[in-house]
């Protein structure tokens, strides 16, 4: 399936080539983006990805949760400021 497709990628940058393609057009649940966004080695993509597919979220209420994904506090913050603004 599309996690270890993403898992097989050596680098960050394929890993979020695979991770765009896989999730295209697809609804999925918070569980399911933040399972994805754990698969990055970097906050960075964590959040872009998190980012992007939060048009693809069916739970977008309950969205503030994925924060939990992120190990810095500056990725949090990030976070908290890119809802704030939908």
């Amino acid at each position: 399936g599309a996690i270890k497709a993403i898992e097989s990628k050596p680098f960050s940058d394929d890993k979020m080539s695979v991770a765009r393609l896989a999730t295209k057009d697809k609804c999925m649940t918070n569980d399911q983006i933040g399972g994805i966004a754990k698969l990055f080695d970097w906050d960075e993509q964590r959040l872009e990805f998190v980012k992007e597919a939060y048009e693809l979220a069916t739970e977008k209420s309950t969205y503030y949760q994925l924060d939990e994904v992120f190990k810095f506090m500056s990725s949090k913050d990030a976070f908290t400021k890119f809802l704030s603004a939908k």
